[in-house]
């Protein structure tokens, strides 16, 4: 499973995040409770700032593995959403 890791990484980093979304859902179909998979999917998730399922899929992955990366990665998503100030977009 390694391999499919460093695709999914590579794609998302190089902003190819459709067909890294592609395989990392392919890729849980045939193993779904994979915790770095749902970690990774997270992280693009994150690329495409849908918060919402970036946060889902982080937790996800921690409840899977609570030692993992994902609670890292769900820290991070807190700070940032943090300074998410929804009351700019209402003026």
């Amino acid at each position: 499973m390694q391999p499919v890791y460093a695709d999914i990484r590579r794609m998302t980093d190089e902003g190819n995040v459709a067909a890294a979304l592609r395989l990392v859902n392919s890729s849980l179909a045939s193993r779904g409770d994979d915790a770095y998979l749902y970690y990774l999917k997270g992280k693009i998730y994150m690329k495409q700032s849908d918060w919402q399922e970036a946060a889902n899929c982080f937790l996800r992955s921690k409840a899977l593995d609570a030692d993992g990366p994902a609670g890292e990665a769900l820290m991070l998503l807190e700070n940032i959403m943090s300074f998410y100030n929804k009351d700019m977009y209402n003026h």
